[in-house]
């Protein structure tokens, strides 16, 4: 079942395959350079075994699940399953660059995709499963495509504010357009911020053997040019200031830029990150 604008993730589906679809493929080892460490921590925590099934969430363009399928090996197989059409088919630019036969992609909504029951040996997400209409919907059909005892392995950022790289910018841009505050838990990159609130989704979706971990680690963002780290970050973040005014858009720059300057080095920006570490068993 391929994402429509029927589907109630519909907005999602919007913004991953039209609004920043171009600025994520063309950007992809750009952003990737960001989570690479967190999501390589998780992966270590799930610890994919020669021959296993393996389900990667919201797997963008493909790289986790390349890495998955270097694990499990020829006899295994991985499945990486997207709503953006345009970053799975980076991913399959990259899968037809190794081999891989183990590896698939599926462009669909994980929420609502009518996975075979019991097919996978683990589940694994690395900032992927943050932006569902319906989270308890979601991870229990994701619960569904799990065998008995099948591992639950994700990802995810913790609050805005224990992440700079969100709250700085986000404040700057608060500034220049009235951004409603989210209603708690909407879809977005910090919906799962609370610990209890995962606790409850997993435990109604009937995962078991919960645990909620906290990893914090130094993110490197960008490289030497600092303008243009902002012009990037920024274009993901305030899209619409920039369609609506460009002046306003390069005023909010200046300001952004100011706010980042005290954590700029030679590398990059360097600020801390949060995330949880999530693991469940079904």
């Amino acid at each position: 079942m391929s994402p429509t604008n029927n589907s109630p993730n519909a907005d999602q589906i919007l913004y991953w395959n039209e609004t920043v679809a171009s600025l994520w493929t063309q950007r992809a080892d750009y952003f990737e350079q960001q989570i690479g460490h967190f999501g390589e921590v998780a992966l270590a925590k799930l610890g994919p075994k020669k021959g296993e099934r393996i389900l990667d969430v919201g797997c963008g363009g493909g790289i986790t699940t390349l890495s998955l399928a270097r694990r499990v090996e020829h006899d295994g197989r991985v499945l990486g399953i997207d709503i953006s059409r345009p970053l799975l088919a980076l991913a399959e630019q990259r899968l037809r660059q190794q081999v891989l036969p183990q590896a698939s992609f599926v462009v669909a909504d994980a929420q609502v995709f009518e996975f075979e029951e019991s097919t996978f040996d683990a589940v694994y997400s690395r900032f992927g499963v943050m932006f569902f209409a319906d989270p308890i919907a979601a991870f229990a059909n994701i619960r569904r495509a799990l065998v008995s005892n099948g591992r639950l392995c994700f990802v995810c950022w913790r609050s805005r504010d224990d992440n700079p790289f969100m709250y700085l910018p986000l404040g700057e841009i608060a500034k220049v357009i009235d951004v409603p505050k989210p209603a708690v838990g909407a879809p977005g990159p910090a919906s799962l911020g609370d610990p209890t609130r995962i606790t409850s989704i997993l435990t109604a979706a009937g995962f078991r053997q919960l645990e909620v971990q906290p990893y914090n680690a130094k993110m490197t963002i960008g490289g030497a040019n600092l303008d243009e780290t902002v012009e990037l970050l920024l274009s993901a973040l305030a899209a619409g200031v920039r369609e609506r005014s460009s002046s306003q858009f390069e005023q909010l720059k200046i300001s952004v830029r100011e706010v980042f300057k005290p954590h700029h080095s030679p590398v990059g920006l360097v600020l801390p990150g949060a995330v949880w570490i999530v693991n469940a068993v079904k």
